[in-house]
């Protein structure tokens, strides 16, 4: 497989990722708690790993620990 080729699996699990957060976006009721686990799992594990290329490490460790406002983030996710 080519780098940068994406798998069928991931393409499927990339649209359904889409699907569930746009139908948070239309406000029809659907809510982020109602994601299921799969796809928060994957998801927030997927952003956590971009966060240190883009805020300093302490004010995100405050932050998380609930001791800072959220950091400045810079950079595209």
């Amino acid at each position: 497989m080519a780098v940068g080729a994406r798998t069928m699996a991931e393409i499927v699990a990339h649209q359904l990722r889409n699907i569930e957060v746009h139908h948070v976006d239309l406000d029809i009721g659907h809510r982020p708690s109602d994601w299921p686990p799969i796809l928060v799992e994957s998801g927030l594990s997927k952003r956590l790993r971009s966060f240190p290329d883009r805020a300093d490490h302490a004010e995100i460790l405050a932050w998380l620990l609930g001791r800072a406002p959220a950091p400045e983030l810079t950079g595209p996710w």
